[in-house]
């Protein structure tokens, strides 16, 4: 998660000053568990229909199942769910093959929606992307857009198939109870569908990254 931090050196004090920031600053909770807000899925069904129509979603961090709820609810799919703290004999790491594979088996997942650990995104978005039949819906910080070179190529690949980029905004979402207000970071839902191709319609991707201009 991204956090704007602006120091104002003053002489003599800047001792102080890092020990107030410091104080200020909140540690990443554990196994990054940041619910979605309720509003946030059904603003995604409202702007993504066809996942409503779908036989079998899978959600791989679902946490107390804040997304899973408004898809059972808001859909006629089969909604499967597994998270890395759930304390069962099923596979439970989103990030290793093993895990996807056991899934794949399960359920056959035909759409993955999740709030993915922000700092483990790029690798589920691949086995997801992978082990899908249909697309991939995930809420993302903006800044998972950025190229650097642990996700650049993956953004490439995807790109002829991106097909949702829904930035969430007024207000932003709060993904933390022990703190007052709404999160410090900015995120979107992005999707991902396999039959989707910009260029089979003889279209350039209107997704581009720009990598290695220098």
């Amino acid at each position: 998660m991204l956090t704007g931090l602006q120091l104002n050196f003053v002489t003599g004090e800047g001792d102080d000053i890092f020990k107030r920031s410091a104080r200020r600053r909140r540690s990443r909770i554990a196994n990054d568990f940041y619910p979605s807000e309720t509003g946030l899925t059904k603003g995604l069904l409202k702007a993504a229909p066809r996942i409503t129509q779908v036989d079998r979603i899978f959600e791989p961090c679902a946490g107390r199942q804040d997304i899973a709820k408004v898809l059972r609810k808001e859909t006629s799919a089969r909604v499967f769910v597994s998270d890395l703290t759930w304390n069962d004999t099923a596979p439970r790491d989103a990030t290793t093959d093993k895990f996807w594979n056991y899934w794949v088996q399960c359920a056959s997942p035909q759409v993955v929606v999740t709030n993915p650990p922000f700092n483990v995104a790029a690798e589920i978005l691949r086995h997801s992307w992978e082990r899908c039949s249909i697309g991939c819906v995930f809420l993302l910080p903006l800044n998972f857009m950025e190229p650097v070179s642990s996700r650049g190529g993956l953004l490439d690949e995807l790109a002829d198939h991106m097909t949702l980029f829904m930035p969430v905004g007024s207000p932003r979402p709060r993904f933390r109870s022990d703190t007052k207000g709404t999160a410090p970071i900015s995120v979107a839902w992005c999707g991902w569908t396999k039959e989707h191709s910009w260029q089979a319609l003889g279209m350039e991707p209107p997704f581009k990254f720009l990598r290695n201009w220098k």
